[in-house]
């Protein structure tokens, strides 16, 4: 199995078939992080693998031969995009709520403003779309910070200046705490006013309840992929940042897994904002994590679920979550922090089975790097369910 992430957390338990459990990850040494920011853990592989850097990620050292692509899927999460104006002006709305004054002074004063790069998002939508052909781009939640209607314009800018006016045909958007970030938000419903066309369903859904907000819904993609998203986020207290697939969206989502136009789908991908893995230790996952994480990954297994892609942590992090599923973070598209740190993910398809995916990160000069993070050969060029083709040590 493969595991990536970035940065590495100190206190990340790994999860997963052939992961070991209740570990801590390595912890790096500053000069260790300044020569080499990002990180490949792999499970299984021999130690000269598992240590090797991927600052030089144009090298792909476990790409095996494929199939091209049928549908390419780019997997964007976790933009947090400021107003033009920046942070101050913000000031005067934040005090609307104790949660929003709470995120203002968390922005000016720990997370900083210049911590999410509007053109890190910019360039990665140009080159998913325009350089790599992806059919379809899914945005996994947190486009903004406090809720606030100047940030959900922001964000919608960013994605008219790459895509047109047609943008909203090719994005699939579900909101993450941040978008949903206090019960004035719910009210307001900004993120519906400006991203509801990238959550219309290829199959009309019953009403919902306001805390479900139209979901899940599904969108029919080319190559026999099912793309469907499912809202984790509701308004929490101060200091919380969990989510949870309610009782009834559950219910919805099965009905919504056995329709039949879904079943005919080859691959059917889920997408969420909050983790459907554990990440971290015990009080993470109540204070930050998903509540009813168990449930819904008994639910993907049991429906055949092929990929679940989500974000919130702001890590690449690849796994298995049960059965056959796969666990897909693409990581924070915009953290600008660090060199290598921006980017997204591309699950490429064919024939409606999932064939590749790759990790695509920004550099500080501008260039987009690929790796490949997982190859799934066709059975006839391979029949062992391998994950990657690497040499011997």
């Amino acid at each position: 199995m493969l595991l990536v992430k970035w940065p590495c957390p100190k206190r990340e338990v790994k999860r997963g078939k052939g992961f070991l459990s209740n570990t801590k990850a390595p912890s790096y040494s500053t000069a260790a992080r300044a020569s080499s920011n990002e990180e490949a853990l792999v499970g299984g592989l021999p130690s000269t693998w598992k240590q090797q850097r991927r600052s030089d990620v144009t090298r792909d050292c476990c790409r095996v031969n494929q199939p091209a692509p049928n549908m390419r899927l780019a997997h964007l999460s976790d933009v947090h995009l400021l107003p033009a104006s920046g942070l101050i002006p913000l000031l005067p709305s934040s005090l609307t709520s104790a949660k929003r004054m709470l995120g203002f002074l968390n922005m000016a004063f720990r997370r900083g403003p210049n911590k999410y790069d509007r053109r890190l998002l910019v360039r990665a939508l140009h080159d998913a779309v325009h350089v790599r052909g992806a059919d379809a781009v899914a945005v996994s939640g947190d486009l903004t910070n406090l809720a606030l209607e100047s940030e959900f314009e922001a964000a919608r800018g960013a994605f008219e200046e790459v895509l047109g006016p047609d943008w909203e045909k090719k994005v699939i958007t579900v909101p993450g705490n941040h978008d949903i970030y206090c019960p004035a938000s719910r009210a307001e419903r900004f993120y519906f006013s400006h991203f509801g066309a990238t959550m219309t369903s290829d199959i009309p859904q019953p009403p919902t309840s306001d805390r479900d907000g139209g979901f899940p819904f599904v969108r029919l993609l080319p190559d026999g992929v099912a793309l469907i998203g499912v809202n984790s986020a509701f308004p929490r207290p101060l200091f919380h940042a969990s989510g949870e697939v309610g009782p009834e969206q559950m219910r919805r989502l099965e009905d919504l897994l056995d329709h039949p136009r879904v079943r005919q789908s080859t691959s059917v991908v889920v997408m969420l904002h909050h983790p459907a893995s554990k990440r971290f230790d015990s009080k993470w996952e109540r204070k930050s994590g998903l509540l009813n994480r168990s449930a819904f990954a008994r639910l993907m297994e049991a429906k055949n679920v092929r990929l679940v892609i989500h974000g919130h942590t702001h890590r690449p992090f690849l796994a298995s979550l049960r059965g056959d599923t796969l666990v897909s973070e693409a990581g924070s598209t915009t953290y600008s922090r660090t060199k290598s740190a921006g980017g997204y993910s591309i699950y490429e398809f064919n024939e409606g089975a999932l064939r590749r995916i790759l990790s695509i990160r920004a550099d500080d000069q501008g260039s987009m790097h690929e790796s490949t993070l997982a190859d799934f050969p066709p059975p006839a060029a391979d029949p062992s369910p391998a994950w990657l083709n690497v040499p011997a040590s």
